[in-house]
């Protein structure tokens, strides 16, 4: 079953019933602090917000600080440095990042599909419209780049041969390009709803389609993973109860995240809707299929330490353990009592 449907099922036959969490009390020497690295303010990295707000993260013994990092890049160079115990960011990060040295692992998969959506200028609706014309990028070689010639594919357009590829920056420059007609298209992670207000045409909405692509994972050292297992545990079953909450209770969560997302991310039932909890993965484990795309994805690069990746199989970035454990003891499960 497409997971995306499991967890609005798993939910929905919930209510309103949550993990039960490990009492803070029951953590001697009071609440292990730690210091988690978001890789931007989005509606699906705000569940680490949300775990904080709720004090889910209290109830299973954490103190956390919740930091923005500022992109994947940044919270890989945090976990390296040892700034970060945990982060959740892209895996295509951590594939850079390990292949130049790093010892990272991903042991939680959040959001297992793409996030953003490639989208034409009002007067670019379809292919025929796109062909010969230019696409605009943050950089090449990342996330978006692999989304856009995904994107292409699906519209059977050639990647740089049928359209033009630029490097653009940051999406609202790229959006002023677009009005001012410098490109047809670009990338864009706003809800369809805004879009759609400014005009501009949902080419290919990737985060509607089943295409694996690891957004946002959770990652961490594999030292911390070995020695502070129970630490990790302890976020997993935190983030998990976030996660559910999320998905089933839009007004409150949104309530508690109007401080931390600001109005340039979209009208919040419009971003919740299409942004948020409905592009879950649960239970949070990584899709390996989408590691092994960035490896192939990476593999063809023109870079030679980047193309290295096409020699590795994505079992050699992903470990599991710790959820292996906590669903092996029903930590994802529903229990039997709530089922009346």
């Amino acid at each position: 079953m497409n997971r995306r449907l499991l967890f609005a099922f798993v939910c929905a036959a919930l209510g309103g019933w949550v993990l039960s969490p490990r009492s803070a009390e029951a953590v001697a020497g009071g609440p292990t602090k730690i210091t988690l690295g978001i890789a931007i303010p989005s509606y699906v990295h705000a569940v680490a917000w949300l775990a904080e707000e709720k004090g889910f993260f209290r109830e299973s013994g954490l103190e956390v600080e919740v930091i923005v990092m500022g992109g994947s890049s940044a919270t890989m160079k945090g976990l390296v440095s040892g700034d970060l115990d945990i982060g959740l960011g892209g895996g295509d990060a951590v594939i850079k990042a390990d292949l130049a040295g790093a010892d990272l692992a991903i042991f939680g998969g959040v959001v297992n599909r793409f996030y953003h959506r490639l989208v034409g200028s009002k007067g670019v609706a379809g292919a025929e419209q796109l062909r010969g014309g230019a696409i605009g990028l943050p950089f090449l070689g990342g996330p978006q780049d692999m989304a856009v010639q995904f994107a292409l594919d699906e519209l059977g357009l050639g990647y740089n041969r049928e359209v033009e590829i630029r490097n653009m920056g940051k999406e609202y420059a790229r959006l002023v390009a677009l009005d001012k007609g410098l490109v047809d298209a670009i990338t864009s992670a706003a809800p369809p709803a805004m879009l759609r207000k400014m005009g501009l045409n949902v080419l290919v909405d990737l985060p509607a389609s089943d295409r694996p692509f690891p957004y946002m994972m959770m990652v961490a050292r594999r030292r911390t993973l070995a020695e502070r297992g129970k630490m990790v545990e302890s976020f997993v079953e935190a983030l998990a109860r976030a996660m559910r909450y999320y998905a089933l209770e839009r007004d409150g969560s949104l309530a508690l995240l109007g401080e931390h997302l600001g109005a340039d991310k979209g009208e919040p039932d419009d971003a919740y809707a299409a942004c948020g909890p409905s592009l879950f993965s649960y239970p949070p484990y990584p899709d390996a299929r989408g590691v092994q795309a960035v490896l192939d994805f990476l593999g063809g690069q023109e870079d030679r330490e980047l193309a290295r990746a096409g020699d590795h199989k994505a079992a050699e970035f992903i470990d599991t353990t710790i959820l292996d454990a906590l669903a092996a003891r029903g930590a994802f499960e529903m229990p039997a009592e709530s089922a009346n």
